[in-house]
């Protein structure tokens, strides 16, 4: 990967510094970082010309100048990888190649993998998000004429049937499952999904009567979970290119080397602290499903709660408490605790919705109060990098918990008496393939009766 070298200077109080971009294999992303004496944000977006090698970048709060002299900061820039972070500037540091020590050697093989998943996403984000998009806002609207019309022009497996809510509702989660794969934690996901699956058919075939009891008591809210499920996968579209550096963590061979000095220089802070808040409040206000799930799991009706708190016994009394209390009973201890524990902290959530923090964004530090009060002593902290993998971390929760609101909503129609489809709308179309191999039989049988007519008139 080529290096491009830029000095700019702070517009407020005109320390330079030293910027090293990656020329890398994104066409653009964004760039954060702060002033090192002032503290102000500089941002901008890159833009790369892959054909012809060059970049642009125009800064905000910085303004480009033309030498290295009196250079007083230094920093690396990358779309793709963690960097170091913001430094004073030292002559010998800046000659190394960088980026090698913050992700490409610590990948390996890995690297490879890491950018074709990246890519991928990226192309269906350009060129099919807008048809994924408009295929779940006909099916929230349950606008089924125009929806059935969409699904056929985009699902490959064209028998695949059209002919019930229940077929609707497994192709839109087969397409947006499709659409979101390349970014999914592959090992995380199939696990979660398979544990969801065999316990809802699980619960289903011992305890029937109790599991319809829950069915009705969701009934009516499922639809309302999968439109809020998916305003957040909206929004993780939009914010994808912020995290691209920490999805890229998934890919190091070792995660152990992965230091806490290491930086990240396409977000801020403000650019995704909302997406983490809006993630975790639609969790919280769906929690009540994996409860009753929990309950009627390991105490055999999904009102009755686990001793936790005393005010609270049953699904009814849980109902009523704070997102906070709520969480509390996510420890990790149930069956279906392991979809999102322990991806819910609480604790970062009320510091961020009642603005009690404060942000280095120089050596890039989160500190928060949970508690409201700024004058505690030894808050908690956390990194950029930390909290951008709490952004991801929370994210692939959220898909999770919507495998279990699509699975407990399956199992809905089913107890209405709708039949679903067994194919996979993705699936190569085994009956024109049968067909084919019908016609080879036929002609076969034909080419024998015709040599075994010849024989006999030759015999004649």
């Amino acid at each position: 990967m080529a290096t491009m070298r830029k000095v700019v200077k702070c517009d407020v109080c005109e320390s330079k510094t030293l910027v090293r971009i990656q020329i890398g294999w994104l066409d653009s992303h964004p760039v954060r970082f702060n002033c090192g004496r002032c503290g102000i944000l500089i941002s901008g977006t890159l833009i790369l010309n892959q054909i012809k090698g060059t970049a642009f970048i125009e800064f905000e709060n910085a303004t480009e100048v033309g030498n290295e002299d009196s250079t007083n900061f230094y920093i690396e820039i990358s779309g793709e990888l963690l960097t170091e972070k913001l430094q004073t500037y030292k002559y010998e540091n800046t000659l190394f190649p960088p980026f090698f020590t913050s992700g490409i050697d610590m990948m390996g093989e890995n690297f490879g993998i890491f950018k074709k998943k990246t890519l991928q996403f990226l192309m269906k984000k350009e060129n099919y998000w807008p048809q994924y998009r408009r295929i779940n806002e006909l099916w929230h609207r349950k606008n089924y004429n125009y929806l059935v019309s969409e699904l056929k022009k985009y699902i490959p497996n064209k028998n695949f049937p059209l002919n019930n809510e229940l077929h609707f509702l497994m192709a839109v989660h087969q397409m947006n499952i499709e659409f979101l794969s390349s970014v999914l934690d592959d090992q995380f996901f199939n696990k979660n999904s398979s544990l969801v699956m065999n316990e809802i058919i699980s619960l289903f075939e011992r305890s029937p009567k109790e599991f319809g009891k829950l069915i009705d008591y969701f009934s009516e809210f499922l639809h309302r979970y999968e439109e809020k499920i998916f305003e957040c996968i909206e929004v993780f579209v939009e914010k994808f290119n912020y995290m691209i550096p920490v999805f890229g963590l998934n890919f190091y061979q070792d995660k152990s080397l992965i230091s806490n000095s290491k930086g990240i220089t396409t977000v801020a802070f403000n650019d995704l602290k909302r997406f983490y808040i809006d993630v975790y409040e639609v969790l919280t206000e769906m929690l009540e499903l994996l409860i009753a799930l929990n309950n009627l799991k390991h105490r055999g009706n999904f009102k009755t709660m686990k001793t936790k708190r005393r005010d609270v016994v049953t699904l009814e009394d849980y109902v009523k408490k704070n997102k906070g209390a709520k969480a509390e009973f996510l420890d990790g201890s149930e069956t279906f605790d392991n979809l999102l524990y322990p991806n819910l902290n609480s604790k970062l959530r009320n510091a961020i919705s009642h603005y009690t923090y404060r942000v280095d964004g120089i050596n890039q530090i989160i500190t928060y109060y949970p508690s409201g009060n700024e004058k505690m002593k030894d808050p908690p902290t956390m990194s950029l990098v930390e909290f951008v993998q709490s952004c991801w971390n929370i994210f692939q929760s959220l898909i999770n918990f919507a495998e279990l609101v699509y699975q407990t909503r399956k199992m809905t129609y089913l107890k209405q008496g709708l039949v679903p489809s067994f194919e996979h709308v993705f699936q190569v179309e085994k009956k024109s393939i049968g067909k084919k191999s019908i016609n080879k039989n036929k002609i076969r049988r034909k080419n024998a009766k015709t040599s075994k007519r010849k024989n006999r008139k030759q015999k004649k």
